[in-house]
């Protein structure tokens, strides 16, 4: 039996599975191993994350702000459906997130929403760690 070892380094900058195989040339004969997943796994501030959507949120990239979401129809559609007001305004209310509640895998931050010609409104948010590790909004 021969034994060999090869270290790769694999970059993944959002959670996924990754499917790897080995194969092997002997006797001009191909073999390949079984193919095996990697799970990549993210380890990410969660104190980070309404900052960041709010940054993509503020230069229109809604398909960057949609990767801290638990993606569905309805919040791809919310989120599409936003004029630049509206992403200006979500996007300064994610800025003053305030930790107020933490159990297990759930954070719940309270923002406060402010609107032109009307009181500000504070609004929890929350966001819930998946098993790959990353924190996502559940809902919009």
């Amino acid at each position: 039996m021969l034994g060999f070892e090869k270290v790769i380094t694999l970059t993944e900058s959002l959670p996924s599975a990754i499917k790897v195989r080995a194969s092997v040339l002997i006797n001009g004969i191909k073999h390949y191993s079984s193919t095996r997943n990697i799970l990549v796994k993210v380890e990410q501030d969660p104190d980070s994350v309404l900052p960041q959507v709010a940054t993509h949120l503020e230069a229109g990239d809604i398909e960057g702000a949609l990767k801290f979401f638990k993606r569905s129809p309805r919040v791809e559609e919310g989120l599409a459906e936003l004029d630049e007001e509206l992403r200006s305004i979500i996007a300064a209310a994610y800025r003053t997130a305030r930790l107020v509640r933490e159990k297990e895998r759930v954070r719940t931050y309270e923002v406060t929403m402010t609107f032109p010609k009307a009181e500000s409104k504070r609004v929890e948010v929350s966001l819930v760690k998946s098993k790959t590790g990353q924190w996502l909004i559940p809902t919009f």
